[in-house]
């Protein structure tokens, strides 16, 4: 009888599975590219598509919850993000959302999103948006900031800015179906309307 050893226990109690030489408390090692931690309930079942999965394919590291449901993150016993079973990314206790990304902060300082830059001088922060027109090409708009300003922007024949519209026809287009201003602008010396 030959016996091909599967797990070692060494003398410091590393315990390797598919490791000889255990590097920490529990090191798996897949010699086909595959080296995984299941995790199984009476309520999820005890199958190979019940439950979860944490581990490497190659060399991704993959979280995988089979089941229906979250993956929670918590710190100080407190959860602070969660991605649903439908793929939003929500914080703040929030369980569900609307939008694939929703930031929640149940103070008065709210969610915020903070963008910064620093590989180098004159370096800038952007959020791309990717929209679909109707003969299926992608178009790109995007709010830039570099120096301290603000700038909003698209590609070429693109990008123009939108108040009470979803279709601007101007660089900057305001729609207001109520009577009075359009636009209000102020400063130390004294304010204009428009």
């Amino acid at each position: 009888i030959t016996f091909n050893q599967a797990m070692k226990l060494d003398v410091s109690g590393n315990v390797g599975i598919g490791q000889t030489v255990p590097v920490n408390r529990l090191h798996v090692s897949g010699a086909d590219g595959y080296a995984y931690l299941k995790l199984t309930s009476d309520s999820t079942g005890h199958t190979a598509s019940d439950g979860s999965r944490i581990g490497l394919n190659g060399n991704d590291l993959r979280i995988i919850n089979a089941e229906a449901a979250s993956i929670l993150f918590q710190t100080q016993n407190t959860e602070r993000m969660r991605i649903t079973s439908t793929g939003e990314i929500v914080t703040g206790g929030l369980t569900s959302s609307t939008g694939q990304l929703h930031l929640y902060k149940a103070d008065a300082t709210g969610g915020k999103l903070v963008l910064q830059s620093q590989v180098a001088s004159d370096a800038t922060a952007k959020i791309s948006m990717m929209s679909r027109l109707l003969d299926n090409t992608n178009k790109t708009a995007y709010i830039e900031a570099y120096r301290g300003n603000i700038n909003f922007g698209g590609e070429s024949g693109y990008g123009n800015v939108g108040i009470g519209t979803t279709t601007p026809a101007h660089p900057f287009h305001i729609t207001k179906e109520l009577a009075g201003y359009q636009a209000y602008f102020n400063n130390d010396n004294g304010s204009a309307q428009g």
